[in-house]
């Protein structure tokens, strides 16, 4: 199949900007199964690694582009496999006993091992330290995803997705965690911000160039077959 080159020029800031609220979709965390286990499948037009050049990482997101080659969507799993639905499942079938479960146990180790614990911008010097994190941190978390589902009114940015080539959802590394506890849950109304989608599900439902109605209209049937 042949394909525009213009589509490969649109990038994912600019079309977010251009759909504002409308690149949001509300799905079924049960009907979405794959996860990619990058921040964006391709990072730059450029035959370079980004990482490798600190100067451009604050612009990463400027140069991530919106329709994304076959060749480029590697690297996606089924979520139910992933290490860290896996961990956040058993922490919530240990809630009440948070030192039961995986999670527990792998910062503990970390911390007897090396002195201190981290988990994302949380560090840990002690296991006091970790047992409170599980109960004034993530248990909050999962009591209000279980209470009222996703909070839109946090101030966090709304986790991610992708299409893929027959339409099915994609959950990037964006809002993995929330997701996850969500999945765990059952969470049935659920956000997803779309920010790229796979060529040939561009080409078959939008066409092969931009047409932001038809694009709008793309995006409700994604979001119909995810309920």
């Amino acid at each position: 199949m042949q394909y525009n080159n213009n589509i490969y020029r649109h990038r994912k800031l600019k079309i977010i900007k251009l759909l504002g609220s409308d690149s949001v979709i509300y799905i079924n965390t049960k009907k979405v199964d794959k996860t990619h286990d990058r921040i964006y499948p391709l990072v730059s037009y450029f035959d370079f690694d980004l990482g490798k050049y600190k100067i451009f990482e604050k612009y990463r997101n400027y140069f991530c582009r919106y329709v994304i080659k076959n060749d480029e969507f590697l690297l996606i799993s089924e979520f139910k496999n992933h290490n860290l639905y896996i961990i956040l499942n058993n922490y919530i079938k240990n809630i009440d006993n948070p030192r039961d479960s995986i999670w527990y146990k792998q910062l503990n180790d970390q911390l007897q091992k090396t002195g201190t614990a981290r988990y994302r911008d949380h560090r840990f010097s002690s296991s006091d330290q970790i047992e409170d994190f599980f109960e004034n941190y993530m248990r909050p978390i999962y009591e209000s995803m279980k209470a009222t589902g996703y909070n839109e009114q946090l101030p966090a940015d709304l986790p991610k997705c992708f299409i893929g080539k027959d339409g099915e959802l994609i959950k990037g590394m964006h809002g993995r965690h929330r997701f996850a506890i969500a999945k765990s849950l059952g969470v049935k109304r659920f956000p997803l911000q779309i920010i790229g989608v796979h060529e040939k599900w561009f080409d078959e439902n939008v066409g092969t160039t931009l047409d932001l109605n038809a694009l709008r209209r793309a995006y409700r049937e994604v979001e119909n077959k995810h309920q």
